[in-house]
C-alpha cells in the first residue's frame, strides 16, 4: 500500500523557523525602538532649547540642558548664553555634536561633567564652545570643566571641535579626572591653560591644536591631591602646541610621561632665540616630566616614538627623574640644555642600532646633561654654545645625603634644571636638591655620536667610559681652555671608533687616558675652519671629515689601528704621532712628543709635591 502526505500536512521543524523567525522580527523592532528612544535630538537656539527628537533622561531649564541619565543625545544649534552638564556617577553619556555652537559669557562652562562620570563626546561637522567671561572676576570659567573623578574621551574622525578660553582654561580637570583624544579634529585657543587635567591626559589619535598662554598641556595637581597619577601618555595623532607666557612649558607632566608615537611640535614664547627669556627665573621647557608626585606615582619619562620638533628657550626635554629614549625622532632648538634629566639617561637599547631613533639638537647651552648618561644605539648630533655632553650632579628628591640648590637655571650661565648650575653656579629649575653621594659618568657603549661643542665635547664630572660606537666631537676652537674630553675621574676607551680635535686644552686628550685596549693616533698640529681632515691606513682612507672651526689637536682611535694609520689635512699628511695600548696611566708610544713628555714630567711633579706637603 502506498501511503501520501496530506496537502493539509506541515513539517513542524518548520513551523518552529517560522515562529522563531517572526519572534526575531518582533524583538528586533522593540529594540530599534527603545535604540531610537535614546538617540534624542536637542537643537539649541537663541535662549531656549528645542527637542527635535524627544527623549528622556534630561530637563532643559531655559538654554541650559542637564543630562542625568546614560544615553546618546545629538546637540546642535546655537545659542550665546547656552551650557551643557552632566550629572554625577554617570557612564554611558554619549554627546553627538553636530555643528553646534555654544557660547557662555560667565564662569560657567559651556559643558560641565559632574563628578564620578564618563562622558564620550562625538564630533560630527564643525562644532565650536567658547567662554567669553570678560576677565572681570576670578577667570575661573573652563569652556570644558571635569570634577573630580570625571573623564572626557573625544572621538570623530570627520568631525571638528573648536574651544576658545577668553579668560582661563580650555578643558580644565580636578582630581583623578582624564582627557582623552581617540579621533577628530580639536582646536584650543586659551588664555590660561590649553588642557589642564590633574589625573590624566592620553592622545591616541586625530589632531589637537593648542594655543595658550600658559603651559599647553598639563597634568600637575595640588599638593593636597594624593590621588591623581598626573600622567601624559601621546601614543598617535598630531599634537602641535604654542605658548606664549614666561611662565609657560609646551607640555608638563607631574609624574609618568610617555611618547609612543604621534607628531608632536612644540614651540614655547617664539622660540629658543626669544629675547624675553631668563633663564635664572624662567623654565619654558618643551617637554618636562617635572616630578612633582614622585611620592606617589612613577616620575619616568620615555620616548620610544614618534616625530617630535621643539624650538623652546628653556631645555627641549626635561625630566626630574630618568629619561629614556629608544625611539623616534627628535630635533631640538635650545638656549638651554638640549636634553636634561636629573638622575639617569638612556639612550637606544642593548644590542641595538644607529637606526634605532635619531637626535638633533641644532642648538643648546649644553647638549645633554644628566647625572649618568648611557648610551647603547641610535644616532645624536649635537650643536652646544657650552658643553656638548656634561654628566654632573644635579637636583635630586632623595632626601638621603642632600644640599639645598637655589632656583633659577645657573648662575653666569644656565646650568641644571635644578640644583648646580653649569659653570655660573647653582640654578636650575626651581628650589631643588642634589645628591652629594653620586658620581656623575658618561658610558657610551654603541651607537653613533657627533658633537659640535663650544665647550668641552664630552665633559664628565666623574667618569667618562667609551665601550664602542662611532664618536666624533669637536671641542672649543684653537685658542680655549675647553677641550674635546674633559673629565674628573677615570677615562677608558675600549673597542670604540674615536675622532676628537678642537683645542689643545689645558691637557691633551692621550695624556688624560686612563686606559685604552686599543691603539691610537694623535697631532698637535693647526688646521682651519672647513679643512678636510682624512685618516688613512697607507693609502687607504678609513675615516674622512669636515672641521667646523679652526683647531690645533687631532686624536683618533679604532679596534684595529696600527703604526700606518696617519693623519692628512687637505691631502697633505701631518706630524702623527702613534699610541699603542695604555693601562693604568703607562703609555707605549713609538715617537718622541715633547708635549707629552712635558706633560707627564708635570704630573709626575705635581704627584710628588703633594706628597711632601701631606708628610710636612
Amino acid at each position: 500500500m502506498k501511503f501520501e502526505k496530506s496537502k493539509q500536512y506541515q513539517n513542524p521543524i518548520l513551523i518552529l523557523f517560522k515562529i522563531q523567525f517572526f519572534l526575531s522580527l518582533f524583538t528586533f523592532s522593540i529594540q530599534s525602538k527603545n535604540l531610537r528612544n535614546l538617540e534624542t535630538t536637542l537643537t539649541f537656539s537663541s535662549n531656549s532649547i528645542e527637542e527635535t527628537t524627544a527623549g528622556s533622561g534630561y530637563s532643559i531649564e531655559g538654554s541650559t540642558l542637564t543630562i542625568s541619565s546614560a544615553g546618546t543625545y545629538t546637540i546642535k544649534g546655537s545659542s550665546s548664553s547656552g551650557n551643557i552638564k552632566v550629572s554625577s556617577s554617570l557612564s554611558g553619556v554619549i554627546l553627538i555634536l553636530n555643528g553646534l555652537s555654544l557660547t557662555s559669557s560667565s564662569s560657567t562652562p559651556t559643558i560641565e561633567v559632574e563628578a564620578s562620570s564618563t562622558v564620550n563626546i562625538q564630533l560630527t561637522g564643525e562644532s565650536t564652545l567658547t567662554n567669553s567671561d570678560d576677565n572681570s572676576g576670578s577667570c575661573s570659567g573652563s569652556v570644558v570643566k571635569l570634577n573630580s573623578g570625571s573623564s572626557l574621551v573625544i572621538s570623530g574622525s570627520s568631525g571638528q571641535l573648536t574651544l576658545t578660553g577668553s579668560c582661563a582654561d580650555g578643558i580644565s580637570g580636578l582630581q583623578t579626572s582624564s582627557v582623552t583624544l581617540n579621533s577628530g579634529t580639536v582646536t584650543i585657543n586659551a588664555a590660561q591653560y590649553g588642557i589642564s587635567a590633574y589625573g590624566a591626559v592620553n592622545i591616541n589619535d586625530g589632531t589637537l591644536t593648542i594655543t595658550s598662554v600658559y603651559t599647553g598641556i598639563k597634568t600637575n595637581p595640588p599638593t593636597s591631591d594624593t590621588s591623581s597619577n598626573g600622567s601624559i601618555t601621546i601614543s598617535g595623532g598630531t599634537t602641535k602646541v604654542t605658548t606664549s607666557s614666561t611662565s609657560s612649558d609646551g607640555i608638563q607632566a607631574a609624574s609618568a610621561f610617555t611618547i609612543t608615537g604621534g607628531t608632536i611640535d612644540i614651540t614655547v614664547l617664539s622660540g629658543y632665540e626669544d629675547s624675553n627669556y631668563d633663564y635664572t627665573t624662567m623654565t619654558c621647557v618643551g617637554l618636562y616630566a617635572n616630578n612633582t608626585l614622585n611620592s606617589n606615582s612613577d616620575s619616568s619619562f620615555s620616548i620610544s616614538g614618534g616625530n617630535i620638533k621643539i624650538n623652546a628657550p628653556g631645555s627641549g626635554i626635561s625630566s626630574a627623574g630618568t629619561l629614556t629614549i629608544t625611539g623616534g625622532t627628535i630635533e631640538i632648538y635650545s638656549a638651554n640644555d638640549g636634553i636634561h634629566a636629573d638622575t639617569t639617561l638612556v639612550l637606544g637599547k642593548k644590542s641595538g642600532s644607529v637606526s634605532d631613533y635619531s637626535i638633533d639638537i641644532k642648538n643648546s647651552y649644553e647638549g645633554i646633561e644628566a647625572l649618568t648618561i648611557n648610551m647603547y644605539s641610535g644616532t645624536v648630533n649635537i650643536y652646544s654654545t657650552d658643553d656638548g655632553i656634561n654628566a654632573q650632579t644635579v637636583d635630586s628628591y632623595d632626601n638621603q645625603d642632600e644640599e639645598t640648590g637655589a632656583g633659577g637655571q645657573g648662575g653666569q650661565n644656565p646650568g641644571g634644571q635644578g640644583g648646580p648650575g653649569g659653570q655660573g653656579g647653582p640654578g636650575g629649575q626651581g628650589p631643588g636638591t642634589r645628591r652629594l653621594d653620586d658620581t656623575p659618568s658618561i658610558n657610551l657603549y654603541g651607537g653613533k655620536l657627533y658633537l659640535n661643542a663650544d665647550g668641552d665635547g664630552l665633559d664628565s664630572n666623574g667618569n667618562l667610559y667609551i665601550y664602542g660606537g662611532e664618536i666624533e666631537v669637536w671641542g672649543a676652537a684653537s685658542g680655549g681652555d675647553d677641550e674635546p674630553f674633559d673629565h674628573d675621574e677615570d677615562l677608558t676607551i675600549n673597542d670604540a671608533t674615536v675622532f676628537a680635535a678642537g683645542s689643545q686644552g689645558t691637557e691633551y686628550l692621550h695624556n688624560g687616558i686612563d686606559s685604552i685596549n686599543q691603539g691610537y693616533i694623535y697631532s698637535t698640529s693647526s688646521f682651519s675652519s672647513g679643512a678636510t681632515i682624512t685618516v688613512k691606513n697607507g693609502d687607504s682612507k678609513v675615516y674622512e671629515t669636515s672641521a667646523p672651526k679652526n683647531g690645533d689637536y687631532i686624536f683618533y682611535t679604532t679596534s684595529d689601528i696600527n703604526s700606518d694609520y696617519k693623519i692628512y689635512v687637505d691631502s697633505t699628511e701631518i706630524t702623527t704621532t702613534y699610541g699603542s695600548s695604555i693601562s693604568s696611566g703607562s703609555t707605549n708610544s713609538d715617537t718622541t712628543n715633547s708635549d707629552s713628555s712635558s706633560h707627564e714630567f708635570i704630573k709626575i711633579g705635581n704627584l710628588f709635591l703633594i706628597l711632601l706637603f701631606t708628610f710636612l
